[in-house]
């Protein structure tokens, strides 16, 4: 039953793309029953790490540039 979520939430074309990617980028081939699941983790992965700024917490002077700072 959790295999066929999977393949609903992927289509055929997100899933081979996938693992052309991880075959071209990192060497690693998935064999076509385990792409599926592989993918699924990533997108999860993605999820958790992945979060938006809000532009009125976003101050980019402030937060990510000190001026002060010389370069080494």
């Amino acid at each position: 039953m959790k295999k066929e979520s999977l393949r609903r939430s992927l289509s055929p074309e997100a899933l081979s793309a996938f693992k052309e990617i991880c075959k071209q980028d990192y060497g690693i081939n998935f064999d076509d029953s385990d792409v599926e699941k592989k993918a699924m983790e990533f997108l999860q992965l993605f999820s958790l790490i992945y979060k938006p700024i809000a532009t009125e917490n976003l101050n980019i002077k402030g937060k990510f540039c000190d001026n002060n700072v010389s370069n080494v």
